[in-house]
């Protein structure tokens, strides 16, 4: 039987970002207490709507990633093979 003290469930703590500010630690640690206790009131479809927004955090950073790599690409190509040069060096 388990009663109010008792936990179900044990986390282990994640590792946090090393360049990531103070203040941005807290708001995404808060996010993600926030998202936790939803979902451990939520039930049925609200428990499957707060799991398709834990998965989409994931799918959002890839996206920011993937955006950010593209424009360095194309700062980098036009770095390096801008009208005029033959070679990165010049």
């Amino acid at each position: 039987m388990v009663t109010g003290n008792e936990s179900l469930v044990t986390v282990d703590p994640v590792g946090k970002p090393k360049n990531l500010t103070p203040e941005q630690l807290q708001e995404i640690e808060s996010k993600a207490e926030g998202i936790v206790k939803d979902l451990v009131r939520a039930d049925g479809s609200e428990a499957l709507s707060i799991e398709d927004r834990i998965g989409n955090i994931g799918i959002q950073d890839q996206k920011g990633v993937s955006s950010n790599m593209a424009l360095l690409q194309e700062k980098m190509g036009k770095a390096f093979y801008s009208d005029g040069k033959t070679n990165a060096s010049e």
